[in-house]
């Protein structure tokens, strides 16, 4: 039985706690893969300081939940195999930055400490003076573009303080406004390289082949020309051209598209792609800062044009707000004919919040997506999906699980059916196409030995197969490419066989005709993911 309490329960989200250190950072990940595996949750968040697990579920199988969770003994963790958990620490360029701005908030504060405790009072006044300088100066530009702002703002209460010769108030302003630029240029730094951390690919060393022999070098000495060596589980670090090899690679990592490609001498690869099978010799054209992905990752980053335009509508709501904050120190002074009290008002300034939230809310949204293998290359782009009334998915991988099988053969005009899943594998062996996969795999399943009885094979992109089967013309391929292209006929049979198989929930059924018939039919089927389902239920009721 498992010991644990209910820190928050609200319908659909729960967090429960196991106590402080019950697990590891690696045991956590355990815990959150097996978790996540349940049908009912959604999601999983462990934090192994606290012991706590936070959880979206279905909020109808509540019950079904906390009876799993009172079965489940964590101790279990304490014997689980970790040697494939991958437990994320921070990038060395996360752990710079956040050196590099800790040390620039406390000499914001020794300097000002210094001067206010150490300097003569003279000195100090001066000091506190010359800093003013540059917030009046911003003020001063401000105004005269008839702009009312922020540093406007910021210049004002500065310049009230001196004139008041209320120093120590002066220099106090300057510290709290230099420590604000700073937490807003950090949290936006921070978010930024989160994002791009999430997006790129980094490497420490990398394969070459030099003098006809393989080495390993840190990858800060590869250089443009260098011939790079990728393997099958590999990840490919350079943009390149293929000098030899040939490999299946994965390119859904910047174009979506989750099927393999075939790739051999003389095809182009980029970084951030993953072999999947075979071993290919790249010659190196881009660097890894150079290449596509890199250029993807510091487009996002930098290119104005693709910021949400509410990004824009927030900035100008922050300069709007201003004037309020001058109407409400004029007000005060009125009432009260206190300058510090008046003063004070000019501090309250939400018009940041609202700049740098926004800005946040955007590049969080774009992080949050990455990190479920969604790659938005612009705040526009993600603004623009609440405007879309229909959205267009490629199916396979996206969708569903792109590990389709067969689910029905029926053969047609005097073949069996297993002659009609044989010449179908026979056909499709030659193009690692998913379908073709599914085909292949049942009839290697089957024990169903196909030998070469064809010619050449005609792959017609987007259609189907053609061949030459014992002198007759074979194809193997869609609805389309069968019945318009081919121009075979469509009988009341097929007809039938069609209905059939789609009153069956069926997926995509695949046509083979030999000799202008068709031959057999086979469904292929591809089930939902189950994330899928979830977020369009209303589409998808299977």
């Amino acid at each position: 039985m498992s010991s644990f309490t209910i820190a928050h329960d609200i319908p659909g989200r729960m967090r429960i706690r196991y106590g402080k250190n019950k697990f590891s950072s690696v045991q956590g990940e355990v815990l959150k893969k097996d978790l996540y595996a349940w049908p009912m949750i959604e999601s999983v968040e462990v934090n192994n300081v606290t012991g706590s697990v936070l959880m979206l579920y279905d909020k109808a199988q509540k019950g079904l939940l906390l009876n799993k969770l009172k079965d489940l003994d964590i101790q279990y963790l304490q014997n689980a195999d970790t040697s494939s958990i991958v437990v994320h620490s921070q990038s060395p360029e996360a752990i710079a930055m956040n050196r590099e701005y800790m040390n620039r908030f406390f000499k914001i504060i020794g300097k000002r400490y210094f001067i206010k405790w150490f300097l003569p009072m003279g000195l100090g006044n001066a000091i506190t003076i010359y800093k003013s300088i540059q917030f009046i100066r911003e003020g001063l530009n401000s105004l005269l573009q008839c702009k009312i702002n922020v540093p406007l703002l910021d210049a004002t209460s500065i310049g009230v303080s001196l004139i008041q010769k209320n120093y120590t108030i002066a220099g106090n302003i300057m510290m709290l406004l230099n420590i604000s630029d700073l937490l807003e240029d950090y949290t936006r730094k921070k978010t930024k390289l989160e994002l791009s951390n999430s997006l790129s690919i980094q490497f420490d060393k990398v394969w070459i082949l030099e003098d006809g022999v393989e080495q390993e070098i840190a990858m800060s000495k590869l250089q443009k020309g260098d011939v790079v060596i990728s393997q099958m589980g590999s990840m490919i670090p350079i943009d390149g051209e293929v000098v030899d090899g040939e490999a299946m690679i994965n390119e859904s990592s910047f174009t979506g598209e989750p099927l393999s490609k075939h790739v051999k001498k003389n095809d182009t690869v980029f970084a951030g792609t993953l072999v999947e099978e075979g071993k290919l010799f790249i010659r190196v054209r881009n660097l890894q800062d150079e290449s596509r992905i890199s250029n993807i990752v510091k487009m996002i980053d930098t290119n104005e044009s693709l910021k949400a335009s509410i990004q824009a509508k927030a900035e100008h709501l922050a300069d709007s707000i201003v004037p309020f904050s001058f109407l409400g120190f004029f007000g005060v002074l009125a009432l009260t004919r206190n300058v510090t009290r008046a003063t004070s008002v000019l501090m309250v300034d939400y018009s940041c919040a609202i700049r740098l939230s926004t800005s946040i809310a955007v590049i969080s949204a774009m992080l949050e997506a990455s990190k479920r293998n969604v790659l938005v290359k612009g705040g526009k782009y993600l603004e623009a999906i609440k405007d879309a009334d229909v959205i267009v998915f490629d199916k396979t991988g996206t969708l569903t699980n792109a590990n389709p099988t067969v689910k029905k053969v029926v053969p047609l005009n005097g073949y069996t059916r297993d002659e009609v899943l044989r010449i179908a594998a026979c056909l499709e062996e030659h193009f690692p196409h998913s379908v073709a996969n599914a085909i292949v795999n049942q009839a290697k399943k089957e024990g169903l030995i196909h030998e070469e009885e064809h010619a050449k094979v005609e792959y017609i992109i987007a259609h189907g197969i053609a061949t030459s089967l014992y002198g007759k013309r074979a194809i193997i391929g869609s609805d389309h490419f069968v019945f318009e292209d081919e121009g075979i006929e469509r009988t009341k049979d097929i007809d039938d066989v069609i209905r059939s198989c789609e009153n069956e929930g069926a997926g995509s059924l695949i046509y083979l005709a030999i000799d202008n018939q068709v031959a057999g039919i086979i469904s292929i089927y591809d089930p939902l993911k189950v994330e899928a389902k979830q977020a369009i239920p209303n589409v998808f009721k299977l």
